[in-house]
C-alpha cells in the first residue's frame, strides 16, 4: 500500500505551517533578551554541543544518567525511522536506504565509541565524574 499524495501533501504543508507558527511564536521570546555575541569560539561552542546536547555529560553525573542516555538514544533512533517515513510518503520512488544505513552506521560508531571512551558500562555507580561549568553559567 502507497500513500496517497494528494492526501499526504496538503496535511504535511498545514502540519508544516503549524509548526512554523509554534516556532515563531516560541522564537519571538528571543528577541525580548538582552544581544550577545554569540558567535565566540565557534570550535568550542560546537564540541559543547556535542557534549553537552548529544553526549548527555550532564546528565551522566547523575545516577539516573545511563538510563537517561539510552532513552534519548532511542529517540534518536526513531526521529531517524520516523524521517525515513516521511521521505517515503513523499517520494515514493526514492529510497533512503543508503542514506538511513550510513547514519545508521554513523550513529552505531558514535554510540560505541561514546561508550568506550566514557567507560559507562562499565563505571561504578559511586563514581562521579567532575563536570566543569562553565563561567558564564554560574551565577555572581
Amino acid at each position: 500500500m502507497t500513500p496517497n499524495f494528494i492526501i499526504y501533501a496538503p496535511i504535511l504543508v498545514a502540519s508544516l505551517l503549524l509548526f512554523s507558527w509554534s516556532c515563531y511564536r516560541k522564537l519571538s521570546l528571543v528577541t525580548v533578551g538582552k544581544p550577545e555575541d554569540r558567535f565566540q569560539e565557534p570550535g568550542q561552542r560546537l564540541m559543547d554541543v556535542l557534549l553537552y546536547a548529544f553526549g548527555q555529560k550532564r546528565v551522566m553525573a547523575r545516577p539516573f544518567g545511563f538510563n537517561h542516555a539510552m532513552i534519548f538514544w532511542a529517540f534518536i533512533i526513531l526521529l531517524i525511522a520516523n524521517g525515513e517515513f516521511l521521505l517515503s510518503g513523499l517520494f515514493p520512488a526514492v529510497s533512503p536506504c543508503c542514506l538511513l544505513s550510513t547514519l545508521c552506521l554513523g550513529l552505531l560508531w558514535f554510540v560505541s565509541h561514546w561508550l568506550h571512551v566514557g567507560g559507562c558500562s562499565l563505571r561504578p555507580t559511586t563514581w562521579k565524574p567532575p563536570i566543569q561549568v562553565p563561567a558564564a553559567w554560574k551565577h555572581s
